[in-house]
């Protein structure tokens, strides 16, 4: 399957389900080119990043902002659509948006 967004031909499709009650698709790919090592690596590193705020209760949008922030430097195309959910994108201009603010600040690649 062809992603409209990051343009990878080869995006398998593992799952799909409908959402939005029935008005929008969901689909689930299989993950990027990350390995188990580097994804274990980002998730130590967000516990500790959130264990060093020294705060018994975190607000999930801090969590967010963490996650974000280790899914950008980790990969792009990840980041992208983390973001898209989590700042819930209504429309290709958002897509467009955070990809222009990524490249604005020369960190696409």
């Amino acid at each position: 399957m062809h992603c409209p967004f990051c343009n990878a031909a080869d995006s398998k499709v593992i799952d799909s389900r409908l959402a939005a009650e029935g008005s929008q698709i969901r689909r689930r790919r299989e993950k990027r080119p990350v390995t188990q090592e580097q994804i274990e690596t980002v998730i130590s590193d967000i516990q500790l990043q959130i264990r060093r705020l020294g705060e018994r209760d975190v607000r999930s949008r801090t969590i967010g902002e963490i996650v974000m922030k280790s899914l950008f430097a980790l990969d792009h195309v990840a980041y992208v659509r983390f973001a898209s959910v989590y700042q819930d994108f209504q429309d290709i201009d958002a897509f467009r948006h955070q990809i222009e603010q990524m490249q604005a600040r020369g960190q696409d690649h």
